[in-house]
């Protein structure tokens, strides 16, 4: 593993120190997503995909695990939307006020299907939003774009590290009572607590999962979701078996004994 970089950030810039007439993506303008061409755009111009890849497989997994399990822990909610490389407006009128967080979660906001997040269509900001870090964006998602989420009230911000650019793997961030984040301090065990999710955050040299606070339990990915699913089916094919075997045998026994035989 290569030696980890103390991590930084820009002096914070805010609409305070450059005038309120300035909007969230003049001050930020270095965090906004640049998109890949070829790029699709709705019917108003707004960017809803490009030709942007996840840098490697893992990358991929990390991004699809983080949507999957959020997705299915309030998939019988109709108030929480969660989204993985999902476009987020955040300005109406300026296209390029746009950023593509890794996850988000918004509570307060219908499940639905979306082309995009628009801000100004929707009832409020992300609640929780994360990026994994990858050669090619780390800078932004490390140095610059904390500054933004604060600005636009994201309570809480995760930085995950799969290529060991800063001192932790993970790196969380919480709005404080003046709307500024603060380092989310580990917790006795060493993790990290999400309170808007209500999880915490397990390292497993590099293999992240998220353990549910209320149950104990870790939240398994598909793959080890289907396994577990498998091996319970075939625990209860298995228990069936040995029912059945079982009735079969005092079946048995009682013939003989209606027999008058020694069983």
């Amino acid at each position: 593993m290569m030696q980890r970089k103390p991590l930084s950030r820009q002096p914070e810039t805010s609409r305070s120190t450059l005038g309120s007439e300035l909007s969230s993506a003049v001050v930020h303008a270095a965090a906004l997503y640049r998109p890949v061409p070829p790029v699709a755009c709705d019917d108003d111009g707004y960017l809803h995909d490009d030709n942007a890849m996840a840098e490697n497989d893992y990358h991929a997994r990390l991004r699809a695990y983080l949507g999957s399990t959020m997705r299915a822990r309030y998939r019988h909610r109709d108030d929480v939307y969660a989204a993985t490389d999902l476009a987020f407006h955040f300005e109406e009128g300026n296209r390029a006020a746009v950023v593509v967080p890794d996850l988000m979660v918004v509570f307060g906001a219908s499940p639905h299907h979306r082309l995009s997040y628009k801000l100004w269509q929707e009832p409020k900001v992300p609640d929780f939003a994360a990026e994994v870090l990858c050669e090619r964006t780390w800078r932004r998602d490390v140095h610059v774009k904390p500054d933004l989420y604060q600005d636009l009230g994201v309570k809480e911000f995760w930085i995950l590290d799969v290529i060991d650019k800063l001192p932790d793997p993970v790196i969380g961030m919480r709005l404080n009572a003046s709307s500024v984040y603060e380092p989310i301090p580990p917790s006795r065990h060493g993790t990290l607590v999400s309170d808007v999710l209500g999880v915490e955050l397990l390292d497993n040299d590099g293999d992240f999962r998220f353990r549910d606070l209320a149950t104990g339990e870790i939240i398994p990915d598909y793959t080890e979701s289907e396994e577990m699913r498998k091996a319970a089916e075939a625990n209860a094919e298995a228990a069936r078996g040995e029912v059945e075997a079982a009735a079969t045998r005092i079946a048995e026994l009682e013939t003989l004994l209606r027999q008058g035989r020694d069983p």
